[in-house]
């Protein structure tokens, strides 16, 4: 546990430690958000909001080369303005989309729900920060785009502006240590 407080005993010459349980240690309320520029939120999190299904999508792996994983892009069926999928004489209506060049840059594959953080992306390729344990050539895994947690990015990607957790007009310097000074300086003059 953790020391609470020392009770001392002169008459006896001692000292008596209460102490609290590693338990309530862990129950107390502590800061967990920053004060920072970026967004401090994780993409696809809670306080990000954005859901990992609507953004991701099926990719086939092709190739393996240490980190780097070669895909192709699975078909998707089509769906409407209201969101409804589209039919032609009863079959579904299929399209391959293409994404830009780096859109999945700091974003996630999943497969078997294990999510391995993706590096950067090119040209159907996608550098991973670690070795994905059990990815073969032929798996159907899902990947969706990444955020490099500035507010640009955030409005512009995403359209999630609102949910950003950074603060992007914070002064570049600290007042207390720049206003102030400056203020004493011309008092003393």
């Amino acid at each position: 546990g953790r020391v609470t407080q020392p009770k001392f005993s002169d008459r006896d010459n001692t000292m008596t430690l209460v102490c609290s349980t590693a338990e309530s240690f862990m129950r107390r309320k502590i800061l967990t958000r920053k004060y920072q520029r970026t967004c401090m939120n994780n993409i696809y999190d809670k306080f990000c909001g954005l859901d990992f299904n609507e953004w991701s999508f099926e990719v086939t792996v092709t190739a393996i080369d240490g980190l780097n994983i070669s895909y192709t892009v699975n078909p998707t069926q089509v769906v409407d303005e209201n969101g409804d999928p589209v039919f032609e004489n009863g079959d579904p209506v299929m399209e391959v989309k293409t994404y830009p060049a780096e859109w999945l840059n700091r974003g996630v594959l999943q497969k078997d729900g294990v999510y391995t953080f993706i590096i950067e992306n090119s040209n159907n390729v996608a550098r991973l920060y670690r070795q994905h344990i059990g990815l073969e050539v032929g798996d159907v895994v899902r990947v969706a785009p990444g955020c490099d947690q500035s507010h640009k990015t955030c409005h512009e990607k995403f359209n999630n502006h609102l949910r950003y957790g950074g603060h992007q007009n914070m002064p570049t310097e600290n007042p207390l240590e720049t206003q102030i000074i400056k203020w004493v300086s011309n008092e003393y003059r």
